[in-house]
């Protein structure tokens, strides 16, 4: 439950700073059955973006990037392509995939009163 409810809100961030960068939202949670699409934009240069969000609170086991492993890209890929071929939409200007690294960090006690 815990980690359900901290991806949610790295997505939440994810999705505000995507806007704030000039994206538009095209879907999220796209699901297909090769794999599940973060969020999928068209970036403000046409291009249509399909970005897997990775939120972590500690570097224990890497950073949030680290986790998008060769086996993960693949279904990324897969589910991409899949989107792309069931879409009504025509892309112009190409696509890509990208990986947004969302890191909570709290740190306590930074002065003491």
């Amino acid at each position: 439950m815990y980690n359900q409810k901290l991806g949610k809100i790295g997505e939440d961030l994810a999705l505000s700073y995507l806007i704030k960068q000039g994206h538009k939202i095209v879907s999220t949670n796209f699901r297909s059955p090769y794999g599940e699409v973060d969020v999928i934009s068209i970036s403000p240069s046409n291009q249509l973006v399909f970005s897997e969000v990775k939120t972590r609170t500690c570097n224990n086991f890497g950073s949030p990037q680290d986790s998008v492993n060769r086996l993960k890209r693949l279904r990324i890929i897969k589910t991409a392509l899949y989107f792309i071929n069931q879409s009504s939409k025509k892309i112009t200007h190409g696509w890509r995939i990208d990986v947004i690294s969302v890191q909570l960090n709290h740190i306590k006690n930074i002065s003491d009163g």
